[in-house]
C-alpha cells in the first residue's frame, strides 16, 4: 500500500479516513470545495457513496438542540438516509434568522434522503420537514373579556440532485410560512448548486458554482388595516479548485471562493454583501494509525452596502470588513468508530482544568461516526494500490481514491505471457592423463 499526499489549490477531493461536519470546520470549512459525507445535504445524489454510516453531531457544547443524529442505511444498491434534528440550511436557515412571531420558532428538522444506484450516475431525493404551534385562550364572562391567539410555522424541504465521478449538480426548494392573528411571513427559495472535476495533465481543476433566488412576503393586518413588504433575495458564488498529487500521508491545501454576491431588495431599499475574494489554507496528516491531526483558516475580505430611497432623496452607505478565522481539529479512530473534535484554543492558553483550574472545555464541536458493514483500515489516508495478478483473462485494478467515498474498478488486458528463454549447453570433454 502506498500514502499519497494531496496538495489541493482551492481545496476540492481533499479527504481522509473521517468525513464530517466537524471535519470541514477545523480545516476552515471550504465548503463544497471539498468532498465530505456532510455534501449529501447539498448534493443528495451523493449519498450513495456513504452507505452504512451513523453520525452524530454536536454542534454546541452542552447544548442538545443543536446536535444532529442521522445515519445511511443500504436498501440494496440503493440508500436511505434519515437525520433527526438536522440543522436548517440556506434560505430556511435565513428565514428563521429574520422572522420573529412569539411563542413559536422555526429551528431544527427531521430530513430523508434516498439515493439511487444506476449505471452511469447516481440520482438522489431529500426532504426535510419542520413544524411549532402555539394556541392560547383567555375568557373571562363577568369582564367580558376573550383573547385568543394561534401562531403556527411549517417547513418543508425539498431537494434533488445527480452525482458521479466527474460532477455533482442539485435543485433545492424551500418553503417556509410562518403566522399567528395579525402577522403572515412566506418565503420560497430555490438554489442551484453545481461542481466539477476536470482532469488534465497537471492535475485537475474544480469549478463550482451557487446560484439562487428567494422571495418573501411579510403582511401585517390589524382591524380593516393591512399592509405589506415583498423582499427578493440573489445570490450568486463562483469558485475554482485545482487539484496536485504529490506523495505521504499528509494533505496541504489552499483555497480562495472568487466571487459570492447576495442582493436584497424590500420595496424601494435594497442591501448588498459581496465576497471577493475568501481564502483558505490548512493542512491535515494521518499521524498515527488511529490519530490524525488537522487545522486551518480562513480570511474574508467583505463588503457591505445599503441603498434607501424616499420620494426626494437617495441614501446609500457602504463598509468592509475582513474577519479571519482559525481553527484546530483532530480525529480519534478506534475500530470502526471515528471521533473528530475542534480544540477549543482556550483550553491551549490557558490550560486543563486540574492544573490551572479553568474552565475551558476540551472541544469547541464534535462528530462520532459508526461505519457498519465491514472492518475498516483507518491506516488508509489517500489511496491503495492493488497488486496486478496476471491471468488469462482480463484482470482487474481496484483503486480506492478513499474508502468511504469512491471505489473504482479498471480492467486491463492481461500482459502476453513470454515465451521460455532458450537454453544453450555446451558438450564439455574431459581428459584424464596417467603418469
Amino acid at each position: 500500500m502506498k500514502k499519497k499526499l494531496l496538495l489541493a489549490l482551492l481545496v476540492g477531493l481533499v479527504s481522509t479516513v473521517s468525513a464530517t461536519e466537524t471535519r470541514l470546520n477545523g480545516m476552515g470549512n471550504p465548503g463544497i470545495l471539498v468532498k465530505d459525507n456532510s455534501e449529501i445535504f447539498t448534493f443528495p445524489g451523493a449519498i450513495v457513496n456513504y452507505s452504512k454510516e451513523i453520525t452524530v453531531e454536536m454542534r454546541q457544547p452542552n447544548d442538545v438542540s443543536s446536535y444532529t443524529l442521522g445515519g445511511n442505511l443500504p436498501l440494496g444498491d440503493n440508500v436511505l438516509g434519515i437525520y433527526l434534528n438536522n440543522k436548517l440550511r440556506g434560505f430556511g436557515d435565513r428565514f428563521s434568522a429574520n422572522s420573529n412571531i412569539d411563542g413559536v420558532e422555526l429551528n431544527n428538522t427531521i430530513g430523508f434522503l434516498y439515493g439511487i444506484n444506476m449505471s452511469n450516475m447516481n440520482l438522489g431525493f431529500s426532504l426535510d420537514m419542520a413544524f411549532d404551534k402555539n394556541n392560547a385562550s383567555y375568557d373571562n364572562d363577568d369582564a367580558d373579556i376573550h383573547t385568543s391567539s394561534d401562531a403556527s410555522v411549517t417547513y418543508v424541504k425539498l431537494g434533488a440532485g445527480a452525482s458521479q465521478d466527474k460532477f455533482d449538480v442539485s435543485l433545492i426548494l424551500d418553503v417556509p410560512m410562518m403566522s399567528d392573528e395579525t402577522t403572515e411571513f412566506t418565503t420560497f427559495g430555490a438554489t442551484v448548486t453545481g461542481r466539477y472535476f476536470l482532469d488534465t495533465d497537471m492535475g485537475t481543476l474544480v469549478p463550482a458554482v451557487i446560484l439562487a433566488f428567494g422571495s418573501s412576503t411579510h403582511k401585517v393586518t390589524i382591524g380593516d388595516n393591512s399592509a405589506k413588504l415583498t423582499a427578493t433575495d440573489i445570490v450568486a458564488d463562483f469558485s475554482l479548485g485545482y487539484n496536485l498529487s504529490v506523495t505521504d500521508a499528509s494533505m496541504l491545501f489552499a483555497g480562495v471562493e472568487a466571487l459570492g454576491v447576495s442582493m436584497t431588495s424590500v420595496e424601494d431599499d435594497s442591501y448588498t454583501n459581496t465576497v471577493a475574494p475568501k481564502f483558505y489554507l490548512g493542512v491535515e496528516s494521518q499521524v498515527k494509525e488511529w490519530f490524525a491531526a488537522r487545522f486551518g483558516g480562513s480570511k474574508k475580505y467583505m463588503i457591505l452596502g445599503a441603498t434607501s430611497e424616499d420620494d426626494d432623496a437617495t441614501a446609500k452607505t457602504s463598509s468592509s470588513s475582513a474577519p479571519f478565522d482559525v481553527s484546530l481539529g483532530a480525529t480519534f479512530s478506534f475500530g470502526n468508530f471515528d471521533l473528530d473534535a475542534n480544540v477549543d484554543e482556550a483550553l491551549l492558553f490557558n490550560g486543563p482544568n486540574f492544573i490551572t483550574g479553568n474552565t475551558s472545555a476540551f472541544s469547541a464541536d464534535l462528530a462520532l461516526s459508526y461505519t457498519f458493514g465491514q472492518p475498516k483500515d483507518v491506516s488508509t489516508a489517500a489511496y491503495e494500490e492493488a497488486e496486478y495478478v496476471p491471468s488469462t483473462q482480463p484482470a482487474s485494478i481496484t483503486v480506492i481514491k478513499n474508502p468511504v467515498i469512491e471505489k473504482k474498478t479498471i480492467n486491463v488486458l492481461p500482459e502476453p505471457t513470454p515465451a521460455p528463454e532458450a537454453v544453450e549447453t555446451e558438450e564439455t570433454t574431459e581428459t584424464s592423463i596417467v603418469e
